[in-house]
């Protein structure tokens, strides 16, 4: 996904107060000037930037220091570089990626669509790139069909709030709870000069707000359990939960809590002071600025630190300007420290946009004289709408791809029923479906070994030749012993006919055969060794 737009979507969030007054509302108080603003804001880019769009992203590490460079090795100087591209009318998104990871180059694409997320195979030597061997265990992933997909419900937000953007409006369920919020600041906060609103807090005013906060949530458990479930409700769907449900376990919660008084909002104070300022025009053009800082303590003293969060934003007739820097700063009673960094700005033209972002995290134990990581990288984007564009979504079938979720280890299942073998991602057609045996899964030898490349014999009145790769295995119906070029082995069960097929053992085929074997999903996934 394109890093820039969602970093604005947040800025907006916090900057949203920037749309068209009438002369009336001059009448209105500062608050409700404020609420008006909620209820009549515009996203302040062109709306085809969620239409047809298509984006260059590129993302380097400029630096990778510490123990866990030790750990995983040098990825200073790693880049990928990223062409997104947004169909928004045939609900298609495309990102092509080309990394060069480690001096190791991979190239592949990601397509997203309604309900689908879609993997070239090529994913998995980048993910490989990052060190990251749990992929060893199924080698199907790399070795298999062209695509991997997975089938997420949590899609659909997406394409949602695609939609609101278009129209330049925030989704609806984050513009409810902007105003729930607003609604429970206390008018003598929120200030109107000079063609400004203004929302200033100090501790004591940060803790009064809090509270009349707090206290709304609990006078209108009803409307916030609502806003809540909109935000949330492919989560509560997925998790078989429907809107009632969800509503009336949110609405729960309450019951067994009661609202904090103004003396345990105080005590906050002990471990958390914040001073917070925003201000935005009330103009169409104008600027905002958002800042909040929070000096952060435990109650044992054990840790203590900060959070600084700035923006800025200007917005005339041509064109959206921003920047904004967010800051950490944490050390602990033995002196290990974390400082981290992100600072960027955007700019938004009728057509066109341009970001960048630089990220620094550094985490030491100052007492021993240890760097655990110093890490620092740049993300730089350049978006243009593109109206012609239209991306073609590679169609699925059994031959080309494979669904993740089936190819995964299932928790718990065990004894599972084969449904279908697959020979490098190709299914193959079996005279004998397998069998569930006590000592394993029983296979049909002639067909598999054959589709391995080898040759089989039938000798009478019970003997099975099965030749190639410099092997010659010789097995017999009804015993547990055989050879492999003369040498004696045997079997845990023994081989037994089935209409006219052999059937043996996975773990001889496997063994025998020189191939990894995964089993899930109800289907039996066979993988060539590489030669």
């Amino acid at each position: 996904m394109k890093v820039k737009p969602f970093i604005i979507i947040f800025l907006s969030l916090l900057l949203c107060f920037s749309a068209v007054f009438s002369s009336s509302a001059a009448l209105l108080s500062a608050k409700d000037l404020l609420i008006d603003k909620i209820n009549n804001y515009k996203l302040p880019f062109n709306k085809d930037f969620y239409n047809k769009t298509s984006s260059d992203i590129s993302l380097e590490i400029n630096k990778f220091n510490g123990t866990v460079k030790e750990q995983a090795g040098d990825y200073t100087g790693s880049k990928i570089a990223f062409n997104v591209q947004l169909d928004e009318p045939n609900k298609a998104i495309k990102l092509n990626y080309d990394a060069n990871i480690q001096k190791n180059s991979c190239k592949g694409d990601i397509y997203l669509t309604e309900d689908r997320i879609i993997f070239s195979k090529d994913i998995i030597s980048l993910i490989k790139n990052f060190n990251i061997d749990e992929l060893d265990s199924f080698p199907l992933l790399e070795q298999g069909p062209d695509y991997l997909y997975m089938i997420s419900g949590q899609l659909k937000p997406v394409w949602e709030q695609m939609q609101s953007y278009q129209s330049q409006k925030l989704p609806v369920e984050y513009q409810d709870f902007m105003l729930f919020i607003v609604e429970a600041i206390p008018d003598k906060y929120i200030n109107q000069s000079s063609g400004e609103i203004t929302i200033k807090l100090d501790q004591s005013g940060f803790e009064d707000v809090l509270y009349c906060l707090v206290t709304k949530v609990f006078n209108e458990k009803e409307r916030f359990a609502d806003i809540i479930y909109k935000i949330n409700k492919y989560t509560f769907e997925a998790q078989g939960l429907n809107p009632e449900a969800a509503r009336n376990l949110i609405i729960s919660g309450f019951a067994e809590i009661s609202p904090p008084t103004r003396e345990e909002i105080h005590a906050i104070g002990s471990f958390l002071d914040v001073s917070l300022l925003y201000s935005c025009s009330l103009q169409t053009y104008g600027t905002g600025n958002f800042e909040i800082n929070m000096a952060i303590k435990a109650p044992d003293q054990s840790v203590k630190g900060s959070i600084d969060i700035l923006s800025k934003s200007v917005t005339n007739k041509d064109n959206y300007d921003g920047s904004y820097l967010i800051k950490i700063n944490f050390e602990d009673d033995k002196r290990k420290t974390l400082d981290g960094s992100v600072s960027g700005a955007f700019n938004y033209k009728a057509s066109s946009a341009t970001s960048d972002m630089k990220l620094d995290l550094t985490a030491k134990d100052n007492a021993a004289g240890e760097v655990y990581f110093d890490i620092g990288a740049t993300i730089k984007s350049k978006d243009k709408i593109n109206q012609a564009l239209q991306i073609k979504v590679p169609e699925l079938n059994t031959s080309n791809s494979i669904n993740i979720t089936d190819i995964m280890p299932a928790p718990g299942k065990t004894n599972q029923q084969v449904k279908d073998i697959f020979i490098d991602g190709k299914r193959i057609d079996c005279p004998v479906n397998p069998k569930i045996a006590e000592k394993g899964i029983m296979l049909p030898v002639r067909i598999i070994s054959e589709a391995l490349g080898y040759q089989v014999n039938w000798i009478e009145p019970n003997e099975i030749s099965i030749t190639g790769k410099n092997k010659v295995i010789t097995l017999f119906v009804n015993q547990k012993t055989y050879t492999v070029n003369g040498q004696e082995k045997e079997l845990e069960m023994a081989p037994y006919v089935e209409n006219n097929s052999t059937m043996v053992l996975m773990d001889f085929i496997s063994q025998e055969l020189g191939v990894s074997i995964n089993l899930s999903g109800g289907n039996l996934y066979i993988i060539k060794a590489q030669e």
